[in-house]
């Protein structure tokens, strides 16, 4: 996900005014629930290849309207979501140049886990290539449900594969990772215990099983002729199983799963795409994985407590790919992967 092109200087002082209206006090000690260190507001965290302070957290009408004046693209916030703005400085520690996607971060809260972002941040935004040394500061806007306030900002990227890059930051007193309410088991709980067509893998928050699997030609298929959002890659890319133009991708693989919320019962919770990818034999993700938009029914959506549904994944196959299997993990911040067998 990328943001849009620039926008005005005028802009960027109407928002800067806006964000010096509220922030929220931190303590100095938070209790994480999964071994994960949560750092306090203003203090320094080291995530991989970054080192990551938080400052200024901004809610309610503030935020609001910062991001909405932010981007046409940006709509108001839907009954039931409120809007979050946070300023991280970042500084690249690492020898190699180093990139921030819109995606990288979440908001938790007490009793759910929110939205990966999607929205234009005000200027200057948390986004782009940092060179080695260099840092930036910048705006990250998040939604999340609105029956609680947020109580911790996530750092997961979205292109650092495994947990080594990621990172927790307390913002309110007291904060800690969400509970699930559900009893998790231990089915699927690594690659070579992956459960077969038809058998669930349960977590504290959710329960998926895999309904169906299409490859190839019928997974172009299964889109309508009206929607251009994957098919205009063209249904060679979608065939293509034997990887004969070299480019290292093997044809789609489209995966209907059955999902159920099984969280806690004052909110709901946003399962992304991402939650999804396809597995190497060692368990973590395939390198350059490639998540396709699904066709609807998606599986990816906000869910209520307690509720089912049954919905699409597409994956491009990697040559790389050394195992039949896919990892499910709704975040990386809290728990570990299960995995499902997809052939």
């Amino acid at each position: 996900m990328t943001l849009a092109g620039a926008r005005g200087r005028a802009m960027a002082v109407a928002v800067a005014a806006c964000l010096m209206l509220v922030s929220l006090v931190v303590p100095a000690q938070v209790a994480p629930q999964d071994g994960t260190p949560v750092t306090p507001v203003g203090a320094t965290a080291q995530a991989g290849p970054w080192e990551l302070v938080v400052g200024e957290v901004q809610t309610g009408e503030a935020a609001a309207t910062a991001i909405v004046d932010a981007s046409p693209g940006n709509p108001a916030a839907l009954e039931g979501t409120a809007y979050s703005l946070v300023e991280v400085t970042a500084t690249n520690v690492s020898d190699a140049p180093q990139r921030f996607e819109t995606g990288d971060f979440l908001l938790l809260g007490a009793d759910w886990a929110g939205q990966r972002g999607d929205l234009v941040a005000p200027d200057p935004a948390l986004t782009g290539t940092v060179e080695p040394g260099a840092t930036l500061t910048g705006y990250v806007a998040l939604a999340g449900p609105d029956t609680s306030p947020p109580t911790i900002l996530g750092y997961d990227s979205l292109t650092l594969d495994g947990d080594w890059a990621d990172a927790l930051f307390a913002l309110v007193d007291g904060a800690a990772l969400p509970t699930g309410e559900g009893e998790a088991t231990d089915a699927g709980s690594t690659v070579d215990a992956a459960v077969a067509t038809g058998e669930p893998v349960t977590t504290g928050d959710w329960s998926v099983t895999v309904e169906e699997v299409v490859v190839g030609d019928g997974v172009y298929d299964l889109y309508p002729a009206s929607d251009y959002r994957t098919t205009a890659l063209g249904r060679f890319q979608a065939g293509d199983l034997s990887d004969t133009d070299g480019d290292g991708a093997a044809g789609w693989v489209a995966v209907r799963v059955g999902v159920t919320y099984t969280g806690p019962e004052t909110a709901g919770a946003f399962l992304s795409s991402d939650a999804f990818t396809l597995a190497q034999q060692d368990g973590t993700a395939v390198p350059n994985g490639l998540f396709l938009t699904a066709p609807e029914p998606a599986a990816e959506g906000w869910y209520v407590p307690g509720e089912a549904r049954k919905g699409w994944l597409v994956f491009e196959i990697q040559v790389a790919w050394d195992s039949d299997a896919m990892r499910f993990q709704a975040n990386r911040l809290d728990g570990e992967p299960r995995y499902l067998l997809i052939y």
